[in-house]
């Protein structure tokens, strides 16, 4: 048990410094009292001028709020030993939206809210300050070229901006708009009172950039409509090189993703100028993990290791790369995931099988394929309850979400979840199969379009989506026609309720926590953005 509370309101609040202690995010005062209630004018403050923005629930709304806010969401840094001696670091008291401690542990970066706070906007948007302390002295660094951030931040921006600590120099990395349009990447080199420094710079917007744990940068480029990415390695000469590009939405295209040296949370594993890249290595014929090197001179790829056909397998760390000793998890539909240690394809089972939903044992579960009266092949998992009897129909839920698309191909692409073992992680529709229902899962409900005004065609595809969706579960023998109910959650509710209004496919529907009003979401919804 800490001998102070601290306060979770942004992020988890404590991460270890060192063996011996944490860096915790404290209440400043526990016996503080809640500010009271008072009576002030509702004042707002604009500085002139026209801004793109959607309408947001649960904003502050008076003096009161802000106060209260202050009260919820103000900490303290403090190190918390594992002797129970508190260190608080003073000045550093506020409403501290994120802190990154550096790779030595020795120094934090601390963004902190600051007022005026907006009415019409979320927290993420507020105006904001950047700081670095010095954990060793208690003293904040003196960093005149680190990032400066005024006012508030653009709602087409992406909130709080994303920074990158350098794992072996310790520079701290950030990107910024650039004048004209596109980003650059920018790093502060130790002890981070010179100026900084520019590491790459793009057209398009830098996502995902960082140093290998060995130094390496790299970075993903995006294209200001989000459909396209690129990804790119920094040489030695410092010049971008390229090494892959193509379709967000391309899941068959898909390289993978870089294994890392801690999980997920680690910077990217480089060993003797190589980085592994695990992917689902999903095809029309299913998934087919791999593991992969990439050499950072050459940008040549070797294959390492391929799961095989009969059980989805993936790559999840390196215990070794000398030995090339994988670290993987074993799964299918039917089966809990199981973790091994791998080495020269012999397999070493690590713990014991845990099957974290046993009442779901006996249940059937299949893939299943149809095609949309336009041609386009959709696909859904199904979920039919043990011991039932096939001739005759059932109740039926279908579950949805909708997607949207640019292009068909990449509409009728399957995705690695339909051949991997349940994923239930909160109330899941899945609980209607124990009650004697058969159920859909998240059909795929493809939204095809181009530009702004991809969602045109939203109502139309939405309801022929689902049209051949009860058409397969009736000619099947697997449903009703006349008990079938459809639900969906956000997007899914939205959805929900224009079936029930467009359509009569479904005798009821469940639509959990949706926004119905598109007239306040003038500038698009889901990925559009309309003038």
């Amino acid at each position: 048990v800490l001998p102070v509370t601290v306060n979770p309101a942004f992020e988890a609040p404590c991460e270890w410094m060192d063996s011996q202690g944490l860096l915790c995010r404290i209440v400043p005062d526990a016996a503080a009292p809640v500010p009271a209630p008072y009576a002030s004018p509702n004042i707002m403050d604009h500085p002139g001028g026209m801004a793109r923005t959607r309408t947001y629930s649960n904003l502050l709304d008076n003096a009161l709020e802000e106060d209260l806010f202050d009260y919820y969401f103000s900490s303290t840094l403090a190190r918390v030993g594992l002797d129970g001696k508190v260190r608080r670091f003073g000045g550093t008291t506020g409403v501290l939206a994120r802190v990154a401690l550096s790779p030595d542990r020795r120094y934090a970066l601390v963004v902190r809210l600051k007022r005026p706070y907006s009415h019409l906007l979320k927290a993420n948007h507020f105006p904001r300050t950047f700081e670095l302390w010095d954990l060793e002295h208690g003293d904040r660094v003196d960093a005149p070229g680190l990032l400066q951030q005024d006012g508030i931040t653009p709602t087409d921006g992406f909130g709080l901006p994303a920074f990158s600590w350098r794992p072996d120099t310790g520079a701290l990395g950030w990107t910024e708009s650039r004048e004209g349009g596109g980003d650059r990447w920018l790093a502060l080199d130790p002890p981070y009172t010179g100026a900084a420094r520019e590491v790459a710079s793009s057209d398009g917007v830098i996502q995902n950039f960082g140093w290998t744990d060995q130094g390496t940068p790299y970075f993903s480029r995006l294209t200001e409509r989000g459909t396209e990415v690129s990804v790119f390695v920094i040489a030695a000469d410092h010049t971008p090189k390229l090494v892959w590009e193509g379709a967000v939405k391309d899941v068959y295209g898909n390289p993978g993703s870089p294994i890392r040296t801690n999980g997920n949370s680690g910077p990217v594993l480089e060993y003797k100028r190589h980085i592994f890249l695990t992917s689902d290595g999903l095809s029309p014929e299913g998934p087919q993990p791999y593991i992969e090197a990439l050499n950072l001179d050459t940008f040549e790829i070797t294959r390492l290791a391929t799961a095989k056909d009969d059980r989805y397998e993936r790559v999840v760390g390196i215990v070794d790369p000398e030995t090339r000793t994988f670290l993987t998890v074993r799964e299918s539909e039917t089966e809990p995931p199981q973790l091994f240690s791998v080495t020269d394809g012999e397999h070493t089972p690590i713990g014991g099988v845990y099957n974290p939903f046993p009442e779901l044992y006996g249940v059937e579960r299949r893939n299943v394929t149809y095609t949309r009266k336009d041609g386009v092949k959709l696909n859904g998992m199904l979920y039919l309850p043990k011991n039932r009897d096939p001739a005759k129909p059932l109740p039926t839920l279908v579950w949805i979400y909708p997607a949207e698309f640019s292009d068909e191909e990449y509409a009728e692409q399957m995705d690695s979840r339909r051949f991997r073992y349940h994923q239930i992680k909160e109330a899941s529709p899945i609980a209607a199969v124990l009650d004697g229902y058969a159920l859909l899962l998240n059909p795929t409900v493809p939204i095809i379009g181009e530009g702004a005004d991809a969602n045109d065609a939203y109502q139309e595809q939405l309801v022929s989506s689902m049209e051949a969706a009860v058409d397969y579960l009736v000619d099947s023998g697997i449903s009703d026609r006349d008990r079938i109910a459809v639900a969906g959650r956000s997007y899914g509710a939205f959805s929900t309720a224009n079936l029930l209004a467009h359509s009569d496919l479904f005798r009821t529907g469940i639509a959990i926590s949706g926004a119905y009003n598109r007239t306040l979401t003038p500038f698009g919804f889901q990925h559009e953005k309309r003038s």
